[in-house]
């Protein structure tokens, strides 16, 4: 908030008065101070009265005389909690300042609604209805009270861009071999991967938000009965991560190696994927043992006795 005074150290029985006490105060001394967003008009005895940025400033002259100036507050954002949030998504957001009342609005930006919950004069709670096709980056967020609007604040619309794989691990499914497989098909290598989605920016996106994948171009090698590469399929966690597993594939008969082309998306519409990771994984089929690796950020290898 600007907190405007207009200062004038009159002798006692000087009276100023404000057209609205919510915007500004006015003691018997003549000084002027901003209490919320708004126009208020100050009505008193005064000499030569300047406004310079925003501070009033008096200066005695002989002539005294009654009349009145005119006192703007504007709001002011000191914070925006969380200042990010995911398209398709509603983020309820806390904007922490001074000089709100009641019948504050805020502005979000293109691609953002805004549904206030609750006001108090230094406190905004208010839910981001981000659009499915909302671009990415920044957006001036404000808020304005009876007409004065504050400087803004930036909110960061996130994408779903990248992927960082937090953990690897040989799979633990039931009655599972060394390399992940099982008894009936013990060639191949399967792995467990834990993933956090981040957005443009490289950031965490903690939200939940639909998952899905595609696979292309499988070369299987000599082995027969494969197993697909199989994945979370449904949502992530409300903390952007999923658990990616089985990755691989096991066989009843064994193959020198077998790859997989993966590309992971989230489908925020029927027409648009948005492929946020794509792995190329590459695994062996060796008998409870083996390798499996995207070339980059995983490999996975359980020693051959």
């Amino acid at each position: 908030m600007v907190t405007d005074k207009l200062v004038c150290f009159f002798t006692s029985g000087y009276d100023w008065t404000s057209s609205d006490a919510l915007t500004a105060e006015i003691d018997y001394s003549g000084v002027a101070t901003a209490m919320s967003g708004g126009t208020a008009s100050l009505t008193g005895y005064f000499d030569n009265v300047t406004w310079t940025g925003n501070i009033y400033s008096c200066r005695m002259d002989t002539n005294t005389v009654y009349g009145s100036s005119e006192m703007a507050v504007r709001p002011t954002i000191t914070s925006i909690s969380p200042a990010r949030g995911l398209i398709g998504n509603t983020t309820r957001v806390t904007i922490n300042g001074s000089g709100f009342r009641s019948s504050a609005t805020v502005s979000g930006g293109t691609g953002i609604s805004v549904s206030v919950v609750s006001v108090t004069s230094g406190r905004i709670v208010a839910d981001f209805a981000i659009a499915v096709d909302a671009t990415g980056g920044n957006r001036n967020v404000t808020v304005s009270v009876r007409g004065q609007p504050s400087s803004p604040k930036t909110f960061f619309v996130q994408i779903p861009s990248s992927a960082r794989y937090i953990s690897a691990s040989v799979y633990q499914g039931r009655a599972t071999l060394a390399n992940g497989c099982t008894f009936s098909q013990p060639f191949g290598f399967r792995v467990s991967l834990r993933v956090q989605v981040l957005d443009q920016e490289g950031m965490s996106i903690v939200a939940t938000m639909p998952l899905k994948e595609d696979l292309h171009s499988a070369s299987t090698g000599d082995e027969d009965n494969l197993d697909t590469l199989v994945t979370a399929s449904g949502t992530t966690e409300s903390d952007g991560t999923f658990t990616d597993e089985p990755v691989g594939g096991c066989s009843a008969n064994s193959f020198a190696s077998a790859s997989l082309t993966q590309e992971l998306f989230t489908p925020f519409s029927s027409t648009v994927k948005p492929y946020f990771r794509t792995n190329r994984w590459v695994f062996t089929g060796q008998y409870a043992c083996g390798n499996l690796t995207n070339g980059s950020d995983v490999n996975v290898s359980v020693r051959c006795t």
